[in-house]
This record gives structure tokens, sequence and C-alpha cells, in this order.
């Protein structure tokens, strides 16, 4: 159903058992995300940055050493999406909360997430636990997070409104739109493909 779902499929199949035993490593600086996404509601505003930065870090960290020595699984694939989204959304609530940003801002900036919310309850409601090997990250999901990390650095260095944080913001809220439909637009030809063969 997906290359790059395919292609991680692959790359464990042939990594040696040599490689599989470090398997943990990037699951690991994964699961570390986790702890920050933890800490920052009851982290120091000077902290916060920190936090932002460092779990960037190890967002690019744990993919690069999956890839770059064979470590991918596809375990591993969606435990470090839901570490992402789950800091993201931890940081966006905790600055929404503040009066940071409006909360109308809040959704435009969650859209991408709202739709892969949807299919997963969807795909967990029907018990199509198969699906989730075929839920890979897309380009415009990556660029969404990609863009969100030095927003929420900029939110957290600075409280005033700026044309340049405006504009990032609008980067920011489009980009997510646009990774929503697009979750939205696979996962309905994903679905409509069985229905076409068994008819």
């Amino acid at each position: 159903m997906n290359s790059q779902s395919d292609a991680i499929a692959n790359e464990a199949a042939v990594a040696t058992p040599a490689t599989r035993r470090w398997l943990w490593v990037p699951n690991l600086i994964t699961i570390l995300r986790f702890v920050l996404t933890a800490a920052f509601p009851f982290a120091s505003p000077t902290w916060r940055a920190t936090l932002i930065f460092a779990a960037a870090f190890s967002d690019f960290a744990d993919g690069y050493l999956a890839r770059r020595f064979n470590l991918t699984s596809w375990v591993g694939g969606i435990l470090d999406a839901i570490a992402d989204k789950a800091f993201i959304l931890t940081a966006l609530i905790t600055f929404a909360a503040e009066d940071r940003i409006e909360w109308w801002q809040l959704g435009l900036l969650l859209a991408r997430d709202v739709c892969v919310a949807f299919v997963a309850i969807y795909v967990s409601i029907n018990r199509e636990w198969s699906a989730f090997k075929h839920m890979a990250s897309r380009r415009l999901g990556k660029l969404t997070t990609a863009c969100l990390f030095p927003f929420l650095i900029a939110l957290a260095l600075t409280s005033e409104e700026s044309v340049p944080m405006i504009l990032l913001f609008a980067v920011c809220a489009a980009l997510s739109v646009l990774a929503g439909a697009d979750y939205l637009i696979k996962f309905a030809r994903a679905v409509r493909r069985p229905r076409a063969a068994t008819t």
C-alpha cells in the first residue's frame, strides 16, 4: 500500500542479527521525547526553548540512527510519530492555556493531528490492526513537524507578535491543513481498494 512502508519492511528483513540487537537505541531516544513531553507544562519559561530544541534534536537523531544503521521497524516508526505529536500537542496546549496563541490558531495548527487521530480511531474501532503498518509518515506531515518546532521555539523565546511570527504561524497552519487533507485522501484510497477488489 505504501512504498515507504515497503522500504521499512525490506530494510528490517535484511538486517543482520547483530544489527537487530541495537533496535532499542533509536526507540530509547524516542521514549525520551515522552519524558520531555511530560516535563514541558511544568518547566520554567526560561527552559522551554531548551526542551523544544532537545525534542527536535531527538526527532532527528532517532530517525537518522534508524536509517543510517538499518535499525528501522514499523513499531519504531509508529512510536516516533506518537512521540512527535504528543510533544507538539502538549507544547501548543500549554501556550494556548497561557494565552500565547489563540484557540482558533491551535485548531489550525493541530489540523493534521486531528485527521491522523480520526484515522487511528477508525482503524481501532474496526480492529484493522495491520493498517497501522501502512500509516507511515507523509512528506507533508514531516514538513509540518519541521515547521512547528521552530514556531514553538519562537513562542518560547518571545511574547511579541511580530511579522515573522505571523508568517511562521501562517506557514505552519497551511502545512498542517494540507497534511491533514493528504492523510485523509490516502486513507480513503486505502479503504476503497479492498472494497473494489471484492466487487
